[in-house]
């Protein structure tokens, strides 16, 4: 799995190789765990238009629905706002197509990534009208993902001298 991250970290639109030939052997791999460790690293480019084709793939026959939240958790914090854009685009063909707690890793997955109340609340103006039952409680929870990370990245931006000392820090021996 450590071989496939670092493959993906090279990974561009214009140099998509390493991207390419990760694809070949999801496809062609019968050992059904390597399949899904490829494919949970897929998403883990920081090239959006990788990003994109990776959670495309949800929408085909090469990614079975009970296996996309394995895509979805490899998406890099870098990729968050293109996810997340990907997700409102694709929302009424999401929740048509996942059902029951399927549906819930789309948003336990690429709303959590976020660390702005305003995010939070562009988040939760979108889900306002879009809710199904038993999902209410997840999107609740990965709110306050998102609060609980905004509160704290203020609390280190407040914090007077934090920089120096977390340099003198690094430079220590």
């Amino acid at each position: 799995q450590a071989a496939y991250l670092a493959v993906m970290q090279n990974v561009s639109s214009s140099n998509r190789s390493g991207y390419d030939a990760l694809r070949k052997i999801y496809k062609e791999s019968a050992e059904g765990e390597e399949r899904l460790q490829v494919l949970g690293i897929l998403s883990s480019c920081r090239d959006k238009g990788i990003v994109l084709e990776s959670l495309n793939l949800i929408f085909t026959n090469e990614v079975r629905n009970q296996d996309a939240y394995i895509l979805l958790r490899g998406i890099q914090p870098e990729a968050r706002e293109i996810s997340w854009n990907w997700l409102k685009e694709n929302w009424e063909l999401i929740s048509k197509t996942f059902a029951g707690s399927l549906i819930t890793d789309f948003v336990e997955t690429i709303v959590p990534l976020f660390t702005s109340n305003e995010k939070a609340a562009e988040i939760s103006k979108f889900f306002a009208t879009r809710t199904k039952p038993g999902f209410e409680r997840t999107l609740k929870q990965s709110l306050e993902n998102v609060r609980i990370s905004a509160r704290w990245a203020e609390g280190i931006r407040s914090e007077p001298g934090l920089a120096q000392t977390v340099r003198e820090l690094l430079a220590k021996p």
